[in-house]
């Protein structure tokens, strides 16, 4: 019979994380250059001579120039679930006005974030600086990861892409 005090000590608290992509101006960058792209396609674009070139070759190396930058502005944030006591304290320190709410949707999220991202670490007046700097998806993302590590319960996940990695090595095999 299993002994409460080997599984507590085996037990570990939930951990995710997720990935924002913080440069906003090459995101902008990438979709002008494609337009510019789209724009060439067809009969949009017809050389004078025989020296001229599509200029598609040099805007396409310009996209993938600006979708370097945005693969390098990528942050990862990791979060780990609260204990019980401190969940409690957190959904009791920002109760709704709405009664059929469990809490203030406009201060629980980022809060949720400042306690739950332990990379990088941040307090609530550094969360509302990264905020003012995020778009409404990328602050989604980050409360929906804080929210789904306290919420989600684990299990033992299944990955579509393992499996057919090892089905196809087996039959090699």
């Amino acid at each position: 019979m299993p002994n409460i005090t080997d599984i507590i000590k085996k037990a570990s608290l939930r951990e995710d994380s997720v990935t924002l992509y913080l440069a906003g101006k090459e995101a902008a960058e990438v979709a002008r250059l494609e337009r510019q792209l789209a724009d060439l396609s067809g009969d949009a674009w017809a050389p004078t001579s025989m020296a001229d070139r599509s200029p598609a070759a040099e805007i396409a190396k310009k996209i993938e120039a600006a979708r370097k930058r945005i693969a390098g502005s990528a942050v990862e944030f990791k979060m780990r679930a609260l204990g019980a006591e401190e969940w409690s304290d957190l959904v009791a320190a920002h109760p709704s006005a709405d009664k059929t709410q469990r809490w203030d949707p406009a201060t629980f999220g980022p809060a949720c974030v400042v306690a739950s991202c332990y990379e990088p670490a941040m307090t609530a007046e550094q969360c509302a600086a990264l905020y003012a700097v995020l778009n409404t998806g990328q602050r989604e993302d980050l409360e929906n990861c804080a929210f789904e590590v306290n919420a989600t319960a684990t299990s033992v996940p299944f990955s579509v892409s393992a499996s057919a990695i090892l089905a196809a090595s087996t039959e090699l095999s």
